[in-house]
This record gives structure tokens, C-alpha cells and sequence, in this order.
């Protein structure tokens, strides 16, 4: 069956909708209603989950969560929740790309907050300050590492976007790659990461969820990434 976010309700209610328009009204709307249903489902596509099998990398590279673009780096920046000092990875979600949320290494989710705040227009330059950075509404997660490794991930809702989905809970474990959410109709993502983590990839550069390397861990720096 065609890989989807929406549930099977949905394609019965695309069946349904379809069939009655063709029967009760006509066959051209019922083609404008087939079409819009369609799009729909491409909207809310959802790819195959990807587990790289990586031996030793797993644990010293992170992967992009997204399918996207990073719009922005920052270095030196200080989190609220996340801590002092790390750099800031912007990445941006279009519209019309599969919108789906993997997880960027091995971990557990030690925590999940949703914030209040107002939306952040997607294509803008992300520059907020450090006490401004909760004040958006959205979902932050923060994901530890066996070897204390943490990153955070805080996604931030669109105007012209969804609000971003979990299936997981605080205390959940999960492989590279594996699959925790989905951000319908994309918006902005920002990844922290601790100042021993080595930014491999540029502002500009277009990512594949948990295809694409976004950083190292510099203590580990023998093993390429």
C-alpha cells in the first residue's frame, strides 16, 4: 500500500467521497475531488525508513533528521533547555517535501517540552536571542547518547505549516534513522549540538533525511564521517 502519514480512514474517505461524486453529481467533479485527494496523500507521502548500517560511525556522526535545507549555522549559542555553548544547525522544510522526523543517531529521548509562542515564517532569517528561543510555539527534544553525547532538536511551527507530530514519549530508545514524527507541510528545525561535535555541512547545502552526515564528534576525529 501507498506509504502514508494519514490513516486508513483517509483512504476510506477518498474512496467514499470519489464514489458519491460520481454518482450524485458528476464525473468532472468527481475528478477535481479525486484530484485533491491525491495531492493530499503526496503532501503526507512517507518514505521507508532508512537504518544505515554504519559499525562505528553510528555512534560518532549524526545524520539530518529531515529532508530539507540548512538555512543557517550558529556557533556559541546558549539554550534555555539545552545548555551553554553550542552550536546552532537551522535547517528549513518546504512545502511538498516527504515531511517525516528521524531520529539523527542511537539514543533516548530524555525529554520533550511543547512551547507556546508564535510562529516563525520559515524563509526568514532565523537570529533570535538566547531568551527569545522558547518563546516560539512548537516541540523541543532533547535525545542522549550512551557515551552522554546530547542533542537537541526544536522544531518551530510555520505559518503556512502543521504543527509537528511525535509517536515517541520521554524514556524511549531508538536506532539511526528510525522514525519518531512527522512535521506536516515543514517549518523550521534547529539542532543543538555540544561544542564536541565537529559541523561538516554549509549553510545552503540541501539534506536527505538520514541520508545526509551533518557533524562528527571531534574526539573521534580518526574515523571519517
Amino acid at each position: 500500500m501507498f506509504r502514508n502519514y494519514l490513516g486508513l480512514d483517509y483512504f476510506f474517505m477518498a474512496f467514499v467521497s470519489v464514489m458519491m461524486t460520481w454518482l450524485f453529481a458528476s464525473v468532472a467533479l468527481g475528478l477535481v475531488v479525486l484530484l485533491s485527494w491525491a495531492l493530499m496523500f503526496f503532501l503526507f507521502r512517507k518514505n521507508r525508513s532508512v537504518y544505515k548500517e554504519l559499525l562505528k560511525r553510528e555512534e560518532v556522526t549524526l545524520l539530518s533528521p529531515i529532508n530539507g535545507q540548512i538555512s543557517g549555522v550558529r556557533a556559541g549559542v546558549n539554550h534555555p533547555i539545552f545548555g551553554d555553548n553550542l552550536t546552532e544547525v537551522q535547517m528549513r522544510i518546504p512545502i511538498g517535501v516527504e515531511s517525516g522526523l528521524n531520529l539523527p543517531f542511537n539514543c533516548e529521548v530524555a525529554e520533550i517540552i511543547e512551547t507556546k509562542g508564535k510562529s516563525f515564517y520559515r524563509y526568514n532569517e532565523f537570529k533570535a536571542a538566547s531568551e527569545q528561543l522558547t518563546k516560539f510555539k512548537g516541540i523541543l527534544v532533547k535525545l542522549t547518547g550512551r557515551n552522554g553525547n546530547l542533542v537537541g532538536l526544536q522544531m518551530v511551527k510555520c505559518h503556512m505549516g502543521g504543527s509537528p507530530r511525535l509517536w515517541v514519549s520521554s524514556g524511549d530508545r531508538g536506532k539511526m534513522g528510525a522514525n519518531f514524527g512527522q512535521f506536516p507541510l515543514g517549518g523550521t528545525l534547529l539542532m543543538y549540538l555540544m561544542p564536541e561535535y565537529d559541523v561538516i555541512i554549509e549553510s545552503g547545502s540541501s539534506v536527505d533525511n538520514s541520508q545526509t552526515f551533518l557533524a562528527g564528534l571531534k574526539t573521534r576525529a580518526g574515523i571519517e564521517v
